[in-house]
């Protein structure tokens, strides 16, 4: 959940009771709670979308959060030195780059390069300017783009975008024109005319 190693020990000693507190740093665990509850009761008559809201995922979140709280704080004695920081990102983009044909979730990318969500946010902010979603997107736009002008005849738009990750053509095509200002039929047609 939190991208740490699998094999390292197991870090509570679930024999004796441990007083968690609700408040740590600046995060108001119980705030947080009763915002979740809040949702939960929101969605509550529209169990479809409950489902959806992933609301269960961030329960297990900040349980984890309390249980132990130094996951999400920054290390400065580590995150603090530009190599660390740079390897793990540049590991969660090289899998980016050789899985741009397969869903990609945020939990993997926690899991490939060992930081927490919240690090890893703040890495891709910090080098890229954007989300590790946002940077997923634009890597595989530019592949397609790619794929586009150098597609044999016959190739479909649809069928680059499923290449590169994108499950619907719908939301390929309008990431695509507003990336690049241009349809990627435009794009694949001008490909042909080479």
């Amino acid at each position: 959940m939190f991208g740490l190693d699998r094999q390292a020990p197991w870090m509570f000693d679930l024999g004796r009771p441990k007083e968690i507190s609700l408040q740590y740093s600046r995060i108001s665990f119980d705030k947080i709670f009763y915002q979740l509850t809040g949702l939960i009761d929101t969605l509550s008559s529209q169990h479809s979308m409950l489902n959806l809201s992933g609301v269960d995922d961030g329960i297990y979140r900040v349980i984890v959060m309390m249980l132990n709280p130094h996951l999400i704080t920054v290390d400065t004695t580590m995150s603090g030195s530009v190599g660390y920081g740079k390897n793990l990102v540049d590991r969660a983009c090289q899998y980016v780059q050789d899985n741009q044909d397969k869903a990609i979730t945020l939990s993997e990318l926690e899991h490939v390069s060992g930081m927490s969500e919240r690090n890893l946010q703040y890495a891709f902010k910090q080098r890229f300017q954007c989300t590790p979603t946002q940077w997923i997107r634009l890597q595989r736009l530019a592949t397609a783009k790619e794929r586009l002008i150098n597609a044999a005849p016959g190739t479909s738009v649809t069928a680059v975008s499923l290449m590169c990750g994108f499950n619907k053509a719908s939301a390929f095509t309008y990431y695509y024109k507003l990336r690049f200002n241009e349809l990627p039929s435009t794009t694949l047609a001008r490909g042909f005319l080479r």
